[in-house]
């Protein structure tokens, strides 16, 4: 299993703070498995059955990710390699009043 994107060392650019994560896994996942990000080495609450991952709200700055496989128990089978990113989101400014 490996994370295809975000590259490792990569940048993202995303104003609502959404990643998109892309996941090389062989062979497929069995019926009932399915897939976490481990993002700063936390699991996130949310299952995926597929192995397009997308992740919302990320705060600004850098991250750690990696994506595990687990069963239907919810015992873990596997673990990709953590890649970092960096996440920037871009706000914008307003402008001041002339006056």
């Amino acid at each position: 299993m490996t994370i295809i994107s975000p590259d490792d060392g990569g940048t993202v650019r995303s104003s609502p703070g959404t990643v998109s994560v892309f996941v090389a896994l062989a062979p497929v996942l069995r019926k009932g498995d399915y897939l976490k990000a481990i993002l700063d080495g936390k699991a996130l609450e949310k299952k995926y059955y597929s192995t397009v991952i997308q992740l919302e709200t990320i705060d600004r700055g850098m991250h750690q990710l990696a994506v595990a496989v687990y069963d239907k128990t919810g015992k873990m089978l596997l673990q990709s390699q953590t890649v970092s990113f960096q996440l920037h989101r871009t706000i914008a400014r307003q402008r001041s009043p002339r006056g």
